[in-house]
């Protein structure tokens, strides 16, 4: 297999698209020369790092006499006391600095909180679809994204530790492949520490932004009630159960790097953009994600920099020592990025054996019957429909239409001269050979129709040809060609398993009728030495030939139907 071939078809199976079209993708994307889009911490000017009993040291002496006096008076505790007075200077500091969010007289955040909250939602809606398919497995994902900010790794992979820089000559024993692992497990073990810190940074950024998409907008939205036109109100009682989401969250925002974006982007869309060029809706829809996204970044930004929402919970808790947890996720990134890789070896490894076991039947058919490559169906419009349609019948077909247009006539002229001319010893062989032909008939006959529809203006091929003209892949379209390719797998399967019934019968005939040593109830024919008068001995040469190019075909086929299962 050549090597560029070879290196394609592992980026594809890392990535879902080469690595040309991957680059082609990103140059769209990157027209702008906007530097990595960033999130910022929000500013904790006005709140103090401090807890309340290490801030109570500090107060002047005169304060901490006049709190022990409104204790004496009110009967309160000191420490209570002391924590209403810092909080009310919070709110204080909040509305001075931004004003509108909370009313802390009636303990009341306001319509600016309101509307902010509503525009994050916005920015949370737009970004949460695209976690669907990255929630289905993170490893994979992981290894998608390392193709954007490492690639380095997946390039190093393929040169070092890919089945396919074996020859296909070599054994396949569990040594090999045992080795082969080994060599990923270093690689893996030692990627550079920068390659490491850039991966995990942006697993991180992909993380907190899954979790900001995830937060209970609509809950924490709903608590806001209008008793005055255009003006919402939410008390801080019923804030409280869903604050302590949104702080952890807001609170350890993370910088996003433009290459995490833009594998976020792609991974939905990774095995339907193999198209070496983009369409102009696909190039669209790139250019809207791009612009969109970094307005959406950039109101995060604007909300969590402007909106003190540490300071703020403590005033909604009404304790200067409240405290949100810290935000996590990612922490096993590594794990499940190793695994993935596991995985990707061993899809990688059948899929070696697969095409080594191909190696080999392509040399049989070329000693046996002289074929350079291995016979495909004449028309196949699957691969050029929306990048690619797997077909898991290629090979199966492929032989079975060679087969009955180039063998199929001389099988036939043998075939029907021993069942129209023989006379059998047993003349139920001459029933059961009968039978058996016409199912050998049915199945190339089958094979033939099949190939018929597939062309242009075949009944399959012309349905096909639309849906490749339309440029629009549309849930029906899909749909209709999911039932195609069903019914003609099923078709190709069916002609297959008659041929190898047929064939297998047809060999006892020719065993009973060729061989010296009989088994069962299969004998020969009392003219065999005269069939055909004087052409009896070229005659019996061609049932030899044909008596051996049934039974390879047969075990062609037996070979080729567990390589053209489903892959992974």
């Amino acid at each position: 297999m050549d090597s560029t071939q070879n290196k394609t078809t592992f980026d594809e199976l890392v990535s879902g698209i080469s690595a040309e079209e991957r680059n082609f993708l990103l140059a769209k994307i990157n027209k702008s020369k906007e530097q990595d889009i960033l999130i910022l911490q929000s500013s904790r000017e006005i709140e103090d790092a401090g807890y309340l009993d290490a801030k109570y040291k500090t107060e002047p002496l005169l304060y901490k006499l006049f709190l022990w006096i409104r204790s004496l008076i009110t009967k309160k505790n000191v420490n209570d006391l002391y924590n209403v007075d810092l909080v009310a200077d919070l709110a204080r500091k909040i509305n001075k600095n931004h004003p509108g969010l909370i009313d802390h007289r009636n303990n009341l955040i306001l319509s600016l909180f309101y509307e902010k909250l509503k525009e994050l939602k916005n920015c949370a809606d737009f970004f949460k679809p695209y976690f669907t398919a990255v929630n289905e497995n993170s490893g994979k994902f992981y290894v998608f994204l390392s193709s954007f900010i490492a690639p380095e790794i997946s390039e190093q992979i393929a040169k070092d530790a890919d089945p396919y820089t074996i020859p296909f000559e070599r054994e396949a024993t569990s040594e090999l492949r045992t080795s082969l692992l080994k060599r990923l497990d270093g690689i893996l073990k030692n990627i550079g520490q920068n390659s490491r810190a850039k991966l995990y940074a942006a697993v991180r950024s992909i993380e907190w932004l899954r979790q900001f998409s995830e937060l209970p907008y609509l809950h924490f939205i709903a608590q806001f009630t209008s008793l005055i036109s255009n003006s919402y109100t939410c008390p801080y009682l019923n804030a409280q159960p869903d604050f302590p989401a949104f702080a952890k969250v807001l609170q350890s925002a993370s910088s996003i790097s433009k290459e995490a974006l833009q594998a976020m982007f792609l991974y939905p869309h990774r095995n339907s953009l193999r198209s070496g060029g983009l369409d102009t809706e696909s190039e669209k829809a790139l250019n809207e994600f791009s612009i969109k996204s970094a307005s959406c970044i950039s109101m995060i930004q604007m909300f969590i920099t402007t909106v003190p929402f540490y300071a703020l919970g403590k005033v909604v808790f009404g304790d200067y020592d409240w405290q949100c947890d810290s935000q996590g996720g990612g922490e096993d990134w590594f794990v499940k990025y190793k695994e993935e890789w596991k995985c990707i070896f061993d899809s990688r490894w059948n899929s070696w054996l697969r095409d080594r076991k191909k190696s080999q039947l392509a040399a049989v058919l070329q000693r046996t019957f002289g074929i350079d490559s291995f016979p495909e169906l004449p028309d196949r419009p699957w691969t050029r429909l929306w990048g690619g349609i797997p077909f898991n019948c290629e090979m199966t077909a492929g032989f079975l239409w060679w087969f009955a247009a180039n063998k199929f006539n001389d099988a036939m002229y043998v075939l029907n001269t021993i069942v129209l001319e023989g006379i059998f010893l047993n003349k139920e062989n001459r029933t059961e050979l009968s039978e058996a032909v016409n199912d050998f008939v049915d199945a190339n006959q089958q094979i033939l129709s099949l190939a018929d529809s597939l062309s242009e203006n075949g009944s399959i091929g012309s349905v096909f040809e639309k849906l490749i003209n339309e440029h629009v892949r549309t849930l029906k379209g899909q749909q209709n060609v999911d039932s195609i390719m069903i019914n003609s797998e099923s078709s190709v399967r069916f002609s297959g398993q008659l041929f190898c019934s047929a064939t297998r019968t047809i060999e006892k005939i020719f065993h009973g009728i060729l061989d010296d040593e009989k088994t069962g109830d299969y004998e020969s024919l009392q003219n065999l030495m005269t069939i055909k008068g004087r052409e009896n001995h070229e005659f019996r040469d061609k049932m030899t030939e044909i008596r051996s190019v049934l039974n390879i075909s047969r075990s062609i086929l037996a070979d080729i139907e567990p390589l053209d299962l489903p892959r992974e």
